[in-house]
């Protein structure tokens, strides 16, 4: 039986965890939490039989997988694109239906002073990203923290990229909705609610939190990750 009924769920799954369990094992908890789409990093250690298998598996029952890209090396420099292109070229072969983008510059030490320089190159990947995508006939989303540069976020709307907002932290609501006002504005609903499951302290909570969204016109939720999906007390 789903436990989720109201919105629209998206989730993160890192290789470590999908590594660990059985297909059947994910696709079940997948359909209990009301999963429709799942962004899968894939590193040397998978087993690629089982993720064709999880993939197919995962089609009959509704579920897109996509392509997960944590790696911020590619805001790095201006000319990360080149590299990046490679890594998606690899999502594609392996026969994902989208990219995920989960590049993080806001990470970098230097990221404060340096601000500007890395909205240019996160603005630059996204642009191309995009490009490439419409040309090979995926589907193309990203992860943003809530205090994404405008500049950045113009980009993300002009080129319809779907983002998922990392609003993580045990910040109130009403401060995270304010700290995504403009943002948001700006995507133009083609934006997602992520949560972090450890922000909270049993299932009650998370869905009050979701329910308050809901009322706000906020619908559509993407859960990082899997695995703390899997340990969450119900």
């Amino acid at each position: 039986m789903s436990i989720n009924k109201e919105g629209v769920y998206d989730a993160y799954l890192w290789t470590s965890f999908f590594n660990e369990k059985s297909n059947d094992y994910l696709i079940a908890l997948l359909e209990k939490w009301n999963i429709k789409k799942v962004f899968l990093s894939v590193n040397s250690t998978m087993d690629l039989s089982k993720l064709k298998s999880f993939q197919t598996l995962a089609s009959e029952k509704g579920i897109q997988v996509d392509f997960l890209v944590g790696e911020n090396s590619y805001a790095e420099e201006t000319d990360g694109f080149v590299h990046l292109e490679k890594v998606m070229l690899t999502g594609k072969n392996l026969g994902f239906k989208g990219i995920h983008l989960d590049i993080e510059p806001h990470t970098f030490d230097d990221y404060e002073d340096q601000t500007a320089k890395y909205s240019e190159i996160q603005v630059n990947l996204f642009r191309e990203a995009k490009k490439w995508c419409d040309a090979h006939g995926m589907d193309l989303s990203v992860s943003v923290p809530m205090y994404l540069p405008i500049k950045v976020a113009r980009t993300l709307g002009r080129n319809n990229i779907t983002t998922h907002i990392m609003a993580y932290g045990n910040s109130s609501l009403d401060f995270k909705l304010e700290q995504t006002q403009k943002m948001r504005k700006i995507l133009k609903k083609n934006d997602r609610w992520a949560f972090e499951i450890e922000d909270f302290s049993d299932y009650e909570s998370l869905k009050e939190t979701e329910n308050e969204l809901i009322k706000r016109g906020i619908t559509e939720f993407t859960y990082h990750d899997v695995a703390q999906m899997d340990g969450f007390k119900k």
